[in-house]
């Protein structure tokens, strides 16, 4: 059994929300529609828009397929389990006696309806029971969403994996919409994408990324207001410096007519 795939904390597109928020809204809503009665067996459109419009976080298009999965299934089951329950009572209503049931739904004192009440309370626990198998594995869901973390429900996750790519077919700007402005994703995993490494010497803050000023110089110091690099020092009063390496100029030889004062006043 493979493990579950843990994300980094990030953000969705849809909002600015916490994808981890995003992930449970995508169960907890589909779980509130599930049990309002007329809705219920559309409660998987509230997941279905979040996938089509989810942009950059794979963690919440993860999720959401499969809220979307398990909700189909469960409507399928729910609408299966009704049709059953006409058909077999239409059959026992027109081939049940008086005295064939009795069971605590005969308050009137209608021995006829009996069998038909009975066998509506068995299709009513038969519909709840998966309600509530659904609603447990939700929670299951819930918890790990919340985590950061996928967690494939037993044959749904399987389900909403072949499901998925179904759905980026229809585009609401949500599967091939460039992520946010600022944001950094792989495109493959959804993940958050570190940052480049600054360049050598840079320094950068490391809350924000952003480069900071360099040092001021230390007093007495000259520095190129561009590049930051110190300036080659003056040079000393008189002295001769080549203005393009910096180094000191050979001094001017002697001439002659000094050689020749200092020999003529050379004592014989």
């Amino acid at each position: 059994m493979s493990e579950n795939k843990i994300y980094q904390p990030h953000k969705s597109s849809l909002g600015g929300l916490d994808a981890n928020v995003l992930a449970l809204l995508t169960y907890l809503a589909a779980s509130i529609v599930s049990f309002i009665p007329g809705l219920k067996y559309v409660a998987w459109l509230a997941p279905g828009l979040i996938y089509l419009l989810e942009k950059s976080s794979k963690l919440v298009k993860s999720h959401a397929a499969q809220a979307l999965t398990i909700n189909i299934v469960g409507s399928v089951f729910q609408i299966i389990l009704k049709i059953i329950a006409l058909i077999v009572t239409a059959i026992v209503r027109k081939t049940a006696k008086p005295s064939d049931i009795y069971d605590l739904w005969d308050f009137y004192g209608n021995k006829g309806y009996a069998a038909v009440a009975t066998v509506g309370t068995i299709f009513f626990f038969l519909s709840l029971a998966v309600s509530i198998v659904i609603l447990v594995f939700e929670i299951l869901a819930m918890v790990n969403a919340y985590k950061y973390s996928e967690y494939k429900i037993p044959i749904i996750g399987s389900l909403a994996e072949k499901i998925a790519p179904l759905l980026d077919k229809f585009d609401l700007g949500g599967s091939k919409a460039p992520p946010p402005a600022g944001a950094n994703f792989d495109p493959q995993t959804g993940q958050p994408v570190a940052p480049p490494p600054p360049p050598p010497g840079a320094n950068f803050d490391p809350q924000t990324g952003q480069p900071l000023a360099p040092p001021p110089p230390p007093p007495g110091a000259n520095f190129d207001p561009q590049t930051g690099q110190p300036l080659a020092p003056p040079p000393p009063p008189g002295a001769n410096f080549d203005p393009q390496t910096g180094q000191p100029l050979n001094q001017t030889p002697p001439t002659d007519d000094l050689v020749d004062d200092t020999e003529t006043d050379t004592p014989q």
